[in-house]
């Protein structure tokens, strides 16, 4: 075998390398079906808003190959992740441009995230925050109210002589 032939053997197409031959990584030869064609139809998949799953059944590839080739191949993780990071502008890009036509829940939706130190909804977030559980029983959490504003209690104690006359 000449030179040139023996360099030609030893080198491997980068298909065909995995990114470390420890235990529990899969062999070269797990990812040939998942060639650089089929990973570019996963990411257009991806890209049109499929899930890893879903784009995995499109190509015919088992999911757990395209993950361990995720998991070996950091560069084409970063790429999977930019495809599903465009989805996620595409579909806020559409919520703006509702907010703008005047959609009142995208409005919402927008202010929120995007300026929620100035338009968080105040009214859920003191709840959540200040108020104390309220009683399962109605009448125990009127008198539960009534007993923090005592002139309030006298004036509803009475009215209701008033009417009981």
């Amino acid at each position: 075998m000449t030179q040139a032939r023996k360099s030609k053997a030893k080198t491997k197409a980068p298909d065909e390398i995995s990114a470390s031959a420890g235990p529990g990584v899969p062999s070269a030869r797990k990812f040939i079906k998942f060639n650089a064609s089929a990973r570019e139809a996963f990411l257009k998949h991806l890209q049109a808003g499929k899930t890893k799953t879903e784009a995995s059944e499109a190509i015919g590839i088992d999911r757990t190959t395209t993950y361990q080739y995720r998991t070996a191949h950091p560069e084409f993780e970063e790429q999977v992740r930019a495809a599903e990071i465009r989805v996620v502008e595409a579909v806020e890009d559409a919520l703006y441009a509702q907010a703008l036509k005047g959609n009142v829940k995208a409005q919402e939706i927008v202010l929120y995230n995007r300026a929620s130190d100035r338009w968080a909804d105040k009214g859920k977030r003191e709840a959540k925050e200040e108020s104390p559980p309220m009683p399962v029983d109605s009448l125990s959490a009127v008198l539960a109210v009534l007993d923090d504003h005592p002139d309030a209690k006298r004036e509803l104690i009475r009215r209701m002589e008033l009417m009981s006359e």
